[in-house]
């Protein structure tokens, strides 16, 4: 209900990220990708559109995205939340979900093909991780993206261990946060305050 997200670790502990977490730490990924995959799945997918958000009957909307989707819902619960809550959460889902953008939904490599670089990388990563992935489609140029963690796989068949990590779009807005050296000045117009 209060819009975080909720997990069992690798060591079996109860993990709960509330839903400042993914915003509150550093920006910079703490993994990149650019080649070490065996399969991606970059797509230009108008499933995650929203246009009109409606949390606890609170329901902001963008006009002109409706105009050109038509209107695309999501409707949220959040009992603890106030109005005011509501209305902020609900915009800051607006604004990053009223666009089409492009979305890795999962990766798959194999760290046995580098194992003194990918196996340490790979194996100290958690859920809610920022990643970046680098491709380049056919007849293109080189594409990046920065990514959370959503769930991470292993599977081995014949001697071959594959690691897959589904992915989800990481916020490109940079939030302000009080007292970091930088996102923490009050006068600084760049950064917006999180939801």
């Amino acid at each position: 209900s209060e819009g975080g997200f909720l997990f069992i670790d690798g060591a079996g502990k109860v993990i709960l990220h509330d839903r400042h977490h993914r915003i509150r730490g550093d920006y910079e990924p703490v993994m990149e990708f650019s080649g070490e995959f065996t399969d991606i799945e970059p797509k230009l997918d108008p499933y995650w559109l929203v246009n009109s958000v409606t949390i606890n009957g609170v329901t902001i909307e963008d006009e002109d995205q409706i105009q050109r989707f038509g209107t695309r819902e999501e409707s949220i619960d959040m009992p603890q939340a106030n109005d005011r809550v509501a209305e902020s959460v609900a915009h800051w889902v607006l604004n990053r979900s009223k666009e089409p953008r492009i979305r890795v939904e999962s990766i798959s490599f194999k760290p046995q093909k580098n194992p003194n670089d990918l196996w340490p990388r790979t194996l100290r990563r958690e859920l809610s991780d920022r990643i970046r992935v680098a491709w380049e489609p056919l007849g293109g140029h080189t594409q990046t993206l920065d990514c959370h963690i959503e769930a991470i796989k292993h599977q081995v068949s014949g001697g071959v261990w594959t690691v897959s990590f589904e992915l989800s779009p990481a916020d490109d807005q940079e939030f302000w946060k009080l007292e970091h050296e930088d996102r923490g000045q009050i006068d600084n117009p760049d950064y917006v305050v999180a939801p």
